[in-house]
């Protein structure tokens, strides 16, 4: 039996998340399955057998005031969570948060461009949802220990772009800038260059040049789990 939020899946590498129980109930296998890929693969899953309960593990609790915690205590939460970045990629969000030493984060850049033809998530999570995004991206600053962020969305999204323009008055280290509408802009080394002029070199990696680059709903995800 286990409970909402439990951790059933324990991360075995380094570049590797946990898994937790989204709802309670009893984990009745271990079976190979279909994981939702146009190519049919299959994966080893635990079955969970939902009881209808939704009990919550107990115990779960977020930092009192996540901007003043220690950074490493942040980054901990975000690793035991098992926050993966949301843009598509799924690569574990602690390790973004944990920049190589001699290597120093000059920008935190929030990817909120979705350029993709049909996507609208993260342009409904903008609308809706924008104090939760700038509250997470305050949290990863602070982790960071960074204080400018820039928030990119494309000009076809004129709700989402009002909407953090209003959340983002109350975080004077945080901006939206605007850019026109270019495929694959949603790719974070074309996205640095459009933002920063800046080029990643071959081979390297956004700290190279000193970004980090988020999706929006990343922010979310890591505000829920720090704080709340």
């Amino acid at each position: 039996k286990v409970t909402k939020g439990q951790v059933i899946g324990k991360a075995s590498g380094f570049a590797s998340a946990p898994v937790h129980a989204p709802p309670s109930g009893t984990i009745v296998g271990l079976e190979e399955h279909t994981v939702g890929h146009p190519s049919g693969l299959t994966m080893l899953c635990a079955v969970l057998e939902t009881d209808g309960e939704d009990k919550w593990t107990p115990g779960l609790q977020g930092l009192d005031n996540p901007k003043s915690a220690d950074p490493g205590a942040i980054r901990e939460k975000i690793k035991e969570a098992g926050i993966v970045g949301l843009g598509g990629a799924s690569f574990p969000s602690f390790i973004k948060m944990s920049p190589p030493d001699g290597k120093k984060v000059e920008l935190l850049l929030i990817n909120g461009v979705e350029c993709e033809p049909y996507l609208t998530c993260d342009a409904r999570l903008m609308e809706e949802r924008a104090d939760m995004i700038v509250d997470g991206i305050e949290i990863m600053l602070h982790a960071l220990q960074t204080s400018e962020c820039i928030i990119g969305i494309e000009d076809n999204k004129p709700k989402a772009i009002q909407a953090m323009q209003k959340a983002v008055e109350k975080s004077p280290n945080t901006r939206v800038m605007v850019l026109p509408v270019m495929y694959p802009q949603g790719a974070e080394k074309q996205l640095i260059e459009v933002v920063t002029g800046r080029q990643v070199p071959s081979g390297g990696l956004p700290i190279d040049v000193g970004v980090i680059v988020h999706n929006v709903a990343t922010a979310v995800a890591i505000l829920d789990a720090v704080r709340d």
